[in-house]
């Protein structure tokens, strides 16, 4: 059974592995999350972070970007051998 979080996760993993560094706020204009608040963004990103899946950083102006970790890039090819959300 494919779970609809693991999709999420997919989605985001795919759009971190694209870029070097992300914002929240590109990844809620790109439309890769359907969430209303950039809080609900940020929760997403933190449990991102927390599973090892993501790092996060800050600008010298504060602006927090996330990138994909090693841990993440696995974790993404598992979910495209398993075409988890497709």
């Amino acid at each position: 059974m494919k779970h609809p979080r693991n999709s999420a996760k997919r989605r985001i993993l795919e759009y971190l592995s694209k870029y070097e560094y992300v914002s929240a706020n590109s990844l809620k204009r790109a439309g890769v999350v359907s969430v209303r608040s950039y809080r609900n963004v940020y929760c997403i990103l933190f449990r991102l972070t927390t599973w090892g899946l993501a790092s996060r950083t800050e600008t010298a102006s504060g602006l927090l970007l996330w990138s994909i970790t090693p841990k993440g890039r696995e974790r993404l090819n598992f979910y495209q051998r398993r075409r988890v959300g497709e």
